[in-house]
Order: structure tokens, then sequence, then C-alpha cells
């Protein structure tokens, strides 16, 4: 554990030395003050376009975040000859893996609850209604994002930045309509592919489980056994994740 931390630490102070951070942030700061002109313009039902503004406002920052945080590790360590400072020292491989993971969370993090402590100042000050289902959004979408950073932490180990970036994208695009796509081939008769369906469905992570936008929005009850079944479905996800990565990393030559 004192290994991982000490990579853990090495690359956040990097990092927060780094313009990318702050310039995200910036842009987490410029897009929630948008927020503060939607309501403006937005009479009849200001308080829904608040909600679905700021939602699709930390889903763009957090996939931006994760897909160019996760992508440059492991090729920017590698680059400036760090990674092979950190082998002679008496810590494993996969402790780089897990220390990068955890750097990659910490930043994610910092960033989520910029935004969102913003976001929920303006829930104050426009007094548009509050609920927990905001929270459990939150939550489940950030695990979401931690899934799709160590993906690309994963891709990374053998692909440069841009791959690891364009690989990312269509990770999500997939995870975000693998679902979809499956039920229209069944709902259509398309019996000869579903069974290519259903491999796409089962590979890649599926970002729709659940999809609890139309429940915040609207206010409506979020049904318990659907969440459980999310928050099991993306920990035992990214626990996997975390252990094919650890071994692909400690068997790669570097």
């Amino acid at each position: 554990m004192k290994e991982i931390k000490f990579i853990f630490s090495i690359l956040i102070k990097n990092k927060l030395k780094d313009y990318i951070f702050f310039t995200i942030i910036g842009f987490s700061i410029i897009f929630c003050f948008l927020l503060l002109f939607s309501n403006f313009l937005f009479i009849g039902e200001k308080n829904k376009v608040f909600i679905d503004l700021g939602i699709a406002g930390i889903n763009f920052i957090l996939l931006i975040s994760s897909i160019y945080f996760s992508s440059e590790c492991f090729p920017e360590i590698k680059k400036n000859k760090f990674i092979n400072w950190l082998l002679s020292l008496p810590i494993k491989k996969y402790h780089i893996f897990m220390g990068s993971f955890l750097y990659i969370s910490t930043l994610l993090f910092i960033i989520a609850l910029f935004y969102n402590g913003l976001y929920f100042l303006f829930f104050v000050f426009f007094k548009v209604n509050f609920s927990k289902k905001f929270l459990v959004y939150f939550s489940l979408n950030f695990l979401k994002f931690l899934i799709l950073a160590v993906i690309g932490l994963i891709i990374t180990i053998k692909y440069n930045t841009y791959t690891g970036m364009l690989s990312l994208f269509c990770i999500y695009f997939i995870g975000c309509y693998t679902f979809n796509f499956l039920q229209y081939l069944i709902k259509k008769g398309f019996y000869k592919v579903i069974s290519i369906g259903k491999v796409i469905y089962y590979i890649f992570p599926d970002f729709q489980i659940p999809d609890l936008t139309a429940n915040i929005t609207h206010l409506r009850a979020i049904d318990l056994s659907i969440l459980l079944q999310a928050i099991i479905y993306y920990f035992s996800y990214l626990i996997i994740l975390l252990l094919i990565g650890a071994v692909l990393f400690e068997k790669n030559e570097l």
C-alpha cells in the first residue's frame, strides 16, 4: 500500500502544476455560470432546463477529463523516462498501475467535487427543488467514468495517447447505445445478427444502467432494485478491469 501511495503522490504533485488540469477547472466554472443565463432565458421550465444542462455539463467535463488524463498517463511516464526510475525502486509494476488509477480517480473527484459544489450552490440560489436523487446520479456517474479511465490505462499500456483517446471515445459511444442496439435487433427480428449484438453488449460496459436523467428532471421515484443492480454492476466491472489491468501491466515489457 505504501508503494501505491508513493506513486500516487508523485503523479498528483506533477499534475497539480499542469495548466490543463486548471483549464478544465476553469471550464467547469464557466459552464456553471452559463447555467445562470439559462435560468433567465427559459422562463417556463427553467428548473428543468437548469437540471438538464447541469447534468449534461458534468457528463461532458468528466468524459473529457477521464479520456485525457487516462490516455496521457502512461505515455507521459514512458516519454520522460520516469518509468525507468520507478522500476529501479523496490516496487512492483502493478503498484505503478494501481497508483496511476488512484491518481486519475483523485483528479476526477476534484473536478467533480468542484463542479457539483458550484452546481448545488446555484440550486440554493435559484431555489430549485433539490433531491437526494442528484447525489445518487452523480455517484453512479462518477463510477461510470472511473471505468472508462481504467480502460484508458489498459489501452495505453501498449498504445500511444491519441490511440487511447480515439478508442475511449468509441467505447463510450458504444457503451451508451449497446443496450438500445440489442433491443432494436430483437424488435426488428434480425435474428442472424442478434448473437453479434449480444457479444457487443456483454463485452462493452453498459453505461445506460441505469439512466436516471428522466427520474431526476421530473422528480420521479427511483426503483431501488435497479439502483442496486447498477451499483453491483459498476463496482464489479471496475474491480475486474483493475485486476486485468494490473496483470497486463505486470507482464508488459516497459
